[in-house]
């Protein structure tokens, strides 16, 4: 894991996403071992996309944001880095035993971390939708999800 976010900013997962018109699964899992792969899916996805419209409703949308993911780690992911899977950040915080209820010395914001992290994986079509993603939640000792629209932030990782 990254000692530190990509920047101090938050980033949407996908925030040209339309569940109403493009719902659809992009492939990324959830397991130990796919983060890499989930973030390679989702990189690629962002190139080949950027520059055409999506439908929305009764106009398109031209926004392929700048303050999406993928878009503000193409060049780190070129270098062996990529954005965690689900049970990638479980594991991570679970090993090290990261949390709110943490001892001073395993809390996650004393040691730099913030309230919630995207990881790589789309949430299942079980939960009825694909707009959503996984979050680690640190505020709440859990893993949660949010909404591909919306801000959380990015901490990466990488093998050696």
């Amino acid at each position: 894991m990254a000692l530190s976010d990509i920047s101090s900013s938050d980033y949407y997962w996908n925030k040209n996403y339309d569940s109403i018109y493009n719902s659809k699964k992009y492939g990324t899992e959830e397991n130990f071992g796919k983060g890499k792969s989930n973030t390679k899916i989702m990189v690629e996805y962002w190139k080949k996309n950027s520059g055409i419209n999506i439908p929305t409703g009764n106009k398109y949308v031209d926004d392929w944001d700048s303050k999406d993911i993928w878009n503000n780690i193409k060049d780190k992911v070129a270098k062996g880095w990529f954005v965690p899977s689900k049970e990638e950040w479980a594991a991570f915080a679970g090993e090290l035993k990261i949390g709110q209820t943490s001892s001073d010395d395993k809390n996650y914001s004393k040691l730099g971390l913030r309230d919630y992290y995207w990881s790589s994986s789309q949430l299942p079509f079980s939960y009825g939708i694909y707009d959503g993603a996984w979050i680690v939640n640190f505020d709440r000792d859990c893993m949660s999800h949010n909404g591909v629209r919306g801000r959380d932030y990015v901490r990466l990782g990488t093998t050696f």
